[in-house]
């Protein structure tokens, strides 16, 4: 059966990247531009002399904790049989997404291979390397480099799956309004990755388009759409009780760090 809702999702997707790269292919210049564009001229950015920088880090590492415990939570309740039939076909996909999409395609292929480096890291900010364009192959960073964000990518992931999972519970108004969430927070984390010049505009929008490409295969590949109709919410009880101990036990030690 046709889904006209996947149907024009994939249909805007296809279009989003079409416009994305023929843009940042002409027009390579408006990642500098949107950049400086947040300096105070001098070529420092202004964001990173504020409470940016911590909020970025408590962000930072909430996404990747959250996508831990996504991660360890699924393979927990495969191998303790806490999660069966739809339940568990649901959190392969939330896996699947997190593991593919940030992990593989951003960190592991593109971060690690394309070496473009940083705004804050070439010559027209303060930095010694020289500006690439997306895409293109270079040799201005070793590591860790800037195409694309990993904390854009995580982020889009966990707000897809957390809205694609939960569509069949939300009425009307609540699934506007989940959307509109979800995109705020995506477009928050990719603004303050600029903003504080640790990463170009082309490197936020594609991580968000990566990570939509990955959740529209495979909410596909693995009948999602059927899937998260026959879970119930008590499928996931014995997966939040685990949840709810694991992270007290990460609290308990850590007040007892704290008191030592």
């Amino acid at each position: 059966m046709t889904d006209p809702i996947y149907s024009r999702l994939l249909m805007t997707f296809l279009f989003a990247v079409i416009i994305a790269q023929a843009s940042f292919a002409a027009f390579p210049e408006l990642d500098l531009a949107v950049s400086h564009a947040l300096t105070d001229g001098a070529g420092s950015f202004v964001a990173t002399h504020g409470p940016l920088p911590v909020l970025n880090a408590v962000m930072k590492w909430s996404m990747e904790t959250v996508a831990l415990l996504v991660v360890l939570g699924t393979l927990a309740g495969w191998v303790g049989g806490w999660l069966r039939g739809a339940a568990l076909r649901c959190a392969i996909f939330a896996t699947v997404n997190v593991l593919i999409a940030p992990a593989l395609i951003v960190n592991l292929l593109l971060k690690a291979n394309l070496g473009r480096a940083r705004p804050v890291n070439i010559t027209e900010f303060g930095g010694t390397a020289n500006f690439t364009p997306a895409w293109q192959w270079a040799d201005q960073c070793a590591r860790n480099c800037s195409f694309t964000s990993g904390e854009v990518s995580v982020t889009a992931t966990l707000t897809l799956c957390a809205v694609v999972l939960a569509w069949p519970w939300l009425n009307g108004h609540r699934r506007q309004r989940a959307v509109l969430a979800g995109l705020a927070l995506v477009v928050i984390v990719a603004a303050m990755r600029v903003s504080l010049g640790r990463h170009f505009l082309s490197d936020s929008l594609f991580s968000g388009l990566i990570s939509a490409g990955v959740a529209l295969a495979s909410y596909r590949v693995l009948a999602i759409g059927r899937a998260r109709t026959q879970m119930g919410l008590s499928d996931l009880r014995p997966l939040a009780l685990w949840a709810q101990s694991l992270l007290q036990t990460a609290t308990d030690r850590a007040e007892r760090w704290l008191r030592a």
